[in-house]
């Protein structure tokens, strides 16, 4: 089940250790091949969030921004097209994402 809340307490999770978890989930990922379930998780939630792929571009967005955001959000759509996961876990992605925008706003980036 892909969930990024109860990782860190509120106010933690931009934190030196939130970033260190990240980058190493990343790694265990894409370079040693022992990811953990949540590794996997918090790389797809990351990576949606950071494309912007549940984010919509508004009509008065520069065509510049647009080009460049519809670049990120292709690529999103590339891995989860050859991921192929049932709808329950797309939604529990979506809704990991929009979390992580939500932190965001109120703590920074990760």
């Amino acid at each position: 089940m892909i969930k990024l809340r109860g990782l860190f307490a509120r106010g933690l999770r931009r934190s030196a250790a939130a970033r260190l978890l990240l980058a190493g989930a990343y790694r265990r990922v894409l370079v040693t091949g022992h990811a953990s379930q949540q590794d996997r998780d918090l790389v797809l939630a990351d990576l949606a969030n950071q494309t912007g792929y549940y984010r919509v571009s508004t009509a008065e967005t520069p065509d510049a921004d647009l080009r460049f955001a519809e670049g990120k959000r292709f690529v999103m759509a590339r891995i989860l097209h050859h991921l192929r996961m049932p709808r329950e876990l797309q939604q529990q992605l979506e809704d990991a994402a929009r979390q992580e925008q939500l932190t965001n706003t109120e703590e920074g980036e990760i």
